[in-house]
């Protein structure tokens, strides 16, 4: 059955259905240890108050171009926490408008505004809760395997970007082929950051549950001593 799946996924995707109109799937682009995390370059706009500290975390691992560049991106970033009118949102379309057909395929796109919820003043909140629609259309816009996302920071993070870095890589990277159009929400408490962020999960525990549906218990993974020791089978 595998074989028989194989062969029918090389002909779909073979130039030759492409010629006859059958839609080509995009090969995503997947992480792998020792590569890069994207594979070109960053643009990052907006005149909010993240914008700068992002810049500096992600600096030694990315290189940065303008957003007038013709070069193509491997991800733009938009940092909206300075939009706090209904008038300040057209600048969300008129900075990545032009921004999509200039993009490498599986090319990243990230939204940073704040949460909604925490914010006192009743037009900036709005403003703020509108651009969860804007990135979800935003991503169904996106082509060639690209993905947009949206990062919610608590406005009382100013300085202490360490719970934001790691969404922010996670996103960037290979291991969020498979996610799109998703509000990721950040408090201020602070996150010990890891070693490496080839292995950020190494000498911790993952939890996992069965709140979906039942989806834990087949999903989870043996301890290793339960594998290694578990009973065998009665005759």
């Amino acid at each position: 059955m595998s074989s028989k799946k194989g062969l029918l996924e090389q002909i779909i995707n073979s130039s030759f259905a492409g010629k006859l109109g059958v839609p080509q799937g995009e090969k995503l682009r997947r992480y792998r240890k020792g590569e890069p995390a994207l594979d070109g370059p960053v643009v990052i706009g907006g005149e909010g108050r993240l914008a700068q500290g992002v810049r500096e975390f992600l600096d030694p691992d990315f290189q940065f171009v303008g957003a007038d560049t013709d070069i193509k991106k491997a991800a733009v970033i938009f940092d909206a926490t300075g939009i706090r009118t209904p008038e300040d949102i057209r600048k969300l379309y008129e900075f990545f408008h032009p921004q999509m057909r200039k993009v490498r395929p599986c090319a990243r796109f990230l939204v940073i505004g704040t949460t909604p919820e925490l914010i006192e003043d009743a037009d900036e909140r709005i403003v703020q809760r509108s651009i969860e629609g804007f990135t979800r259309s935003l991503a169904k816009e996106l082509l060639r395997g690209a993905t947009a996302q949206l990062i919610y920071v608590d406005p009382a993070v100013t300085e202490d970007l360490s719970g934001l870095e790691a969404p922010v890589r996670f996103i960037l990277s290979g291991k969020s082929a498979y996610v799109d159009g998703q509000v990721i929400r950040v408090d201020a408490t602070h996150v010990d950051l890891p070693e490496s962020w080839d292995a950020p999960a190494a000498g911790k525990v993952a939890l996992v549950t069965g709140a979906a549906r039942g989806g834990g218990p087949r999903h989870r993974c043996r301890p290793r001593y339960r594998r290694r020791h578990r009973p065998r089978p009665r005759p």
